[in-house]
């Protein structure tokens, strides 16, 4: 058997023969410890696959003890990524149930950070066939602006279909579209409208008096 066609996922289990060797302990933004335990792997695996984690972890400057802190991502984002890392020969992995822009866009960051590039290309892909509709617009927008200084190509391109959604729709009342998605965003307002034609003049050239709000 070679090596490409091992399930590493196997050797996670309490009982394995090769147990893992280093755990990782994601700290939320507010300093509280992430709820759900550590997160376990192994040294040798994520050092082949990540130069960042080869840096972190077989570099000079490398973490030794036995739980390392993990700081500036979320425990869902960095488990989707311990995932990917050790899915198994031959199987796909999927984002489709992963609908959310905030979650998304927080897997992009993380799978940037250490460098997997395979994970970041697709959770670009699923950012780009994200479904929107009026109960998520205002919140998609929002996100996809938070995260533009980082991203800008794939936000730009979200924010674009925000827009697009919003001109298809004016024939509806655009007041009702937020009022609609209040529900699911307490904070939305008009400024992430007016964001969003901003956005719509700089990359479709749209006129002036386009849209306004």
């Amino acid at each position: 058997m070679a090596i490409s066609d091992i399930n590493w996922q196997t050797f996670l289990s309490p009982d394995s023969v090769i147990p893992p060797d280093v755990s990782f302990l994601v700290i939320s933004e507010r300093g509280d410890k992430a709820l759900g335990g550590s997160m376990e792997a192994h040294r040798l695996l994520l050092t082949a696959v990540s130069p960042v984690f080869r840096g972190m972890l077989g570099g000079p400057m490398r973490e030794t003890g036995e739980v390392i802190e993990v700081k500036e991502t979320t425990p869902e984002a960095f488990g989707t990524m311990i995932d990917y890392i050790y899915k198994p020969p031959g199987e796909e992995f999927s984002l489709q149930n992963n609908r959310c822009p905030q979650k998304l866009f927080e897997l992009l960051a993380t799978a940037d950070r250490y460098d997997i590039l395979n994970l970041k290309t697709l959770t670009v892909d699923a950012l780009g066939s994200l479904s929107l509709s009026r109960e998520n617009l205002i919140f998609t927008a929002t996100v996809a602006k938070k995260y533009r200084q980082l991203y800008d190509d794939v936000a730009t391109k979200l924010m674009v279909r925000c827009l697009k959604l919003i001109t298809d729709s004016r024939g509806g009342d655009i007041f009702a579209l937020v009022t609609e998605t209040k529900a699911n965003f307490p904070d939305a307002s008009f400024d992430i409208l007016n964001e969003l034609i901003n956005v719509g003049r700089e990359t479709l050239q749209l006129p002036g008096r386009f849209l306004r709000f």
